[in-house]
């Protein structure tokens, strides 16, 4: 261990360790207060709510549900307990829900620094806590209703356990090993990487006399005392629902479970039955095509430099640079040949890298290798502690410290956006990234407010297409991850000219620009023959009319229509919505036509070429069955007059 202890850190570096991990905390715990509900929060919630009040397992019913694991439950039990004192404000419901990830961010900093400072010494215990309280993806995880964190947590514990049990096997060891696989299997599936690590332990991390009679009664006791612990806190965490259920009583949907259900279809297995099935829907989904967005370009099955790319985008840059270095010093020194410990990590980082590089298709955020950054660090620090100590060393210390602390602060709030300052000017971190790399859906419920602060309040805020004036897109939309063509043109001829919180992009459109957008991307010849559709009851309509349109459905009935317009000069057509959403696009035969969603505030043009236009008006049915469908909103004529008439659309 003297070898990994040549650089010290000062005693006030040591307290520095402490502030920067207190700043990590408050960040995460201001930006569980301040942003809103993220795409999966509610999900996670839905489903531990359900297994906690309802006893109810089953990962059909709803989307996404495949996935999701009771690790969430101490954050549903937080926000029952904030409903049952009398708290109505669904945001301080919210926070009180999030504040158990904060407390795993905290514990999963504790972790780090006990990993580092008991396998490579002190020094590095000081530098891996530091580093990765300095990286904004733990405050940006660990500010959310999610498993990212404690998954980390959970592996750094493992690791921990794994090798104090393979240097003192005993009953003891084996059971603080069996406590970090289960909570490991608790928070998430893809702790199956952790098992081959652990089988090849022995052979990377020894115990003197191994092979002695006692030794090995020992470890084996200690082995067998993990893995009853671990399926015990399994259960413990699923409240013992489906435990033991036979085979052939589950549903399987993968090969290798369907399989292993056919052979063995009374086999009772010590685990709860949704554990079983989720392990199987994951495998399931997680072979499907996703929108994976990298650099500009989206990939159906992922790429393999996927997290590599977001790796060097979203770590602080001279966080990065030190962890690089670290890294050549820990193959440079020998460390690596020298402590078992060391390979190790190395061996648990490696694997989880060429899984999820090579292998995994889900691809659409950096938290899904959040475990890996802990781990990383950690190896990093005993590299840098090899390094012979000198006043440079102490100023490049407090350089990236200093730089890595600035960089977080321009994401106080909002870690989930964070690119380092490699990556500029911030409007164009589009070009690199999207998804939840950037914008998790945190800013939803706030970006109105930042609007109002930047003078923006007029804006048009994620129209259906771009606007004369001021114009304001999420990025996501932007992008084109759900409707690839919604701002093609935007993309292709406009970058943008701001950007608000990060996450959402503003463009200002003179009437020049406005016009050629609408002459390249919504001008309509009148080529279809449509005039079958049309009965010759146009009514006529002068340039600048606004035409009312009221519907109002019972529960379950919805009615598509044909709206009919006649033009003889170029003329711009509208239809404004109000409340409700409609889908609305040109009339293409068949069934059904590919039209727009557009919901209240947005409104769609389209440019008429002379001659007669038919467009498809579909109801779009309310999520909730019970509730009646309500619009209120009207067309728009521009330019000249027109004839315009809307039929019912009878449906096949």
């Amino acid at each position: 261990m003297a070898s990994l202890e040549r650089l010290h850190l000062p005693r006030d570096w040591r307290l520095l360790t402490l502030l920067v991990s207190i700043f990590t905390v408050a960040n995460a715990l201001y930006s569980a207060w301040d942003q809103g509900w993220a795409f999966d929060e509610r999900v996670h919630i839905a489903w531990s709510q359900r297994l906690l009040m309802q006893g109810v397992d089953e990962r059909d019913s709803v989307a996404r549900f495949e996935s999701k694991t009771p690790v969430v439950v101490a954050n549903v039990l937080l926000m029952n307990a904030a409903r049952a004192g009398g708290i109505a404000d669904e945001s301080v419901v919210r926070f009180a829900g999030r504040v158990p990830t904060v407390l795993w961010l905290a514990a999963l900093l504790l972790a780090t620094f006990h990993l580092a400072r008991t396998f490579f010494g002190e020094t590095a215990g000081h530098l891996a806590a530091i580093a990765t309280a300095l990286d904004a993806n733990m405050a940006a995880n660990g500010s959310l209703i999610t498993v990212d964190v404690v998954y980390a947590l959970a592996v750094v514990l493992t690791a921990s356990a794994a090798l104090a049990f393979v240097r003192n096997p005993s009953l003891r060891t084996g059971f603080w090993l069996g406590l970090g696989l289960g909570l490991a299997f608790t928070a998430k599936f893809s702790a199956v990487l952790v098992l081959p690590t652990l089988a090849l332990l022995p052979f990377v991390e020894s115990s003197a006399g191994l092979h002695a009679p006692e030794t090995i009664r020992r470890a084996a006791a200690g082995a067998a005392l993990a893995v009853v612990t671990a399926a015990a806190f399994v259960c413990a965490a699923y409240l013992f629902t489906g435990v033991g259920a036979r085979l052939d009583t589950l549903s399987f949907l993968s090969r290798p479970f369907s399989a292993l259900a056919h052979m063995m279809p009374g086999l009772r297995l010590p685990l709860p039955r949704a554990f079983l099935t989720g392990i199987d829907r994951t495998m399931i989904r997680e072979r499907q095509s996703w929108s994976v967005y990298v650099l500009g370009t989206v990939h159906p099955n992922g790429v393999w430099y996927y997290f590599p790319v977001l790796w060097t985008l979203k770590t602080p840059l001279l966080v990065l640079l030190a962890e690089v270095v670290g890294f050549v010093q820990l193959l440079r020194g020998g460390i690596l040949l020298r402590s078992g410990a060391a390979r190790f990590l190395a061996m648990i980082l490696l694997l989880n890298l060429i899984f999820f590089a090579f292998f995994f298709h889900t691809q659409i955020g950096y938290r899904f290798v959040l475990m890996c950054v802990p781990l990383g660090y950690a190896l990093a620090a005993a590299g840098l502690t090899s390094l012979p100590i000198s006043h440079s060393a102490r100023i490049a210390g407090a350089a990236v410290v200093a730089v890595a602390l600035c960089e977080n602060l321009l994401y106080w709030g909002n870690p989930l956006a964070f690119t380092n300052a490699a990556v500029w000017p911030k409007r164009s971190v589009w070009r690199l990234m999207a998804g939840s790399d950037v914008d998790y859906g945190q800013d939803r419920e706030r970006i109105r407010r930042w609007l109002v602060k930047a003078g923006f309040a007029n804006t048009a805020l994620n129209p259906a297409h771009i606007l004369p004036g001021h114009n304001t897109v999420n990025l996501n939309a932007f992008v084109g991850l759900r409707e690839s063509e919604r701002y093609r043109w935007l993309r292709e001829n406009l970058p943008p000219s701001g950007h608000i919180g990060y996450t959402h992009l503003w463009w200002i459109l003179d009437d020049s620009t406005y016009d050629r957008f609408m002459n390249e991307d919504r001008r309509l010849t009148s080529g279809t023959d449509v005039s079958a559709l049309c009965a010759d009851d146009l009514q006529p309509y002068p340039a600048g009319a606004r035409i009312p349109l009221s519907l109002d459905e019972p529960p379950r009935q919805i009615r598509a229509f044909v709206a009919c317009v006649s033009v003889r000069k170029q003329t711009d057509l509208a239809l404004k919505v109000e409340t409700g959403i409609i889908r609305f696009g040109p009339y293409q035969p068949g069934p059904t036509c590919v039209s727009t969603a557009i919901t209240a505030d947005q409104e769609s043009w389209y440019r008429l070429e002379p001659g007669l236009h038919a467009f498809c008006v579909e109801e779009v049915p309310n999520q909730r069955e019970r509730l009646p469908y309500r619009f209120e909103g009207f067309w728009r004529i521009r330019a000249h007059a027109a004839r315009f008439a809307l039929h019912e659309r009878p449906r096949n």
